[in-house]
């Protein structure tokens, strides 16, 4: 069970969903039980609960809701996706420049460097370990802002 929940949080990014999500997997694979006796246990409860996760944000998702301005191409994506994309491009943009000087230099550099941790932390004069650290920070906060809800 703890194996899952850690899952279930990493799917979901929030406790009572991951707690939801735990509960469907259960209900699903108990029903199914006498399919899988011969499966890994373990390996078969993962499957199922991506499986279960996956249909959810479908369900949810479902289609896509009419925009003012945009209309579906005949491969599925939007006409006016550079337009869409100055619109995230636009709120990454000011979420980088809410956070401190320090963790945003690392984000950035991280984003367009090919260097490892070492070359990127000598590049700004700091440790590595310090480094790390922002990076690690930046991420969390970018995560936080924009996977709060699945993306449609």
């Amino acid at each position: 069970m703890p194996a899952l929940r850690k899952y279930a949080l990493k799917l979901t990014r929030r406790v009572i969903d991951a707690e939801d999500l735990i509960q469907d997997t259960l209900t699903h694979a108990w029903a199914k039980r006498a399919r899988y006796l011969d499966h890994d246990p373990r390996a078969w409860l993962f499957t199922v609960m991506h499986n279960v996760y996956v249909s959810e944000i479908r369900r949810i998702c479902g289609k896509p809701p009419a925009v003012s301005g945009y209309s579906p191409a005949e491969d599925g994506s939007l006409v006016d996706a550079p337009a869409f994309f100055r619109l995230i491009l636009r709120d990454v943009e000011r979420e980088l420049q809410s956070m401190p000087e320090g963790m945003r230099q690392a984000v950035l550099l991280a984003a367009v460097s090919t260097d490892g941790y070492q070359g990127m932390a000598a590049r700004l004069k700091i440790n590595p370990g310090t480094f790390r650290s922002r990076l690690s920070r930046g991420g969390q906060h970018l995560r936080i802002k924009f996977t709060s809800a699945p993306v449609c």
